[in-house]
């Protein structure tokens, strides 16, 4: 899988986020506190890349502003994700 975000990714507090062209409902299991490295599917057509604390979280957790499917981590240091800034071009492969 390829994914290039459209319009530019955006971020909130230690989340990167983007439209993506493909729509999907949360399923089953849903949740919105995830472990820093999650790739999650929001429901509509966006990804959500958590690499840690957002506006919503406690403590060290990771909080998403709503439920979300997982559906997979990074591949490496998470921490990667820190460099992305609001509008720029993120790409995303499965390994």
């Amino acid at each position: 899988m390829r994914v290039v975000a459209g319009d530019g990714a955006g971020t909130w507090g230690e989340e990167v986020y983007f439209d993506v062209p493909v729509q999907a409902d949360r399923e089953d299991g849903a949740t919105d506190s995830v472990e820093p490295g999650a790739v999650c599917w929001l429901a509509g057509a966006a990804l959500a890349q958590s690499f840690g604390a957002t506006p919503l979280s406690q403590g060290a957790e990771s909080r998403l502003a709503s439920a979300a499917n997982v559906l997979g981590r990074v591949d490496g240091d998470h921490r990667v994700l820190a460099v992305v800034r609001d509008g720029d071009t993120v790409r995303v492969d499965r390994a």
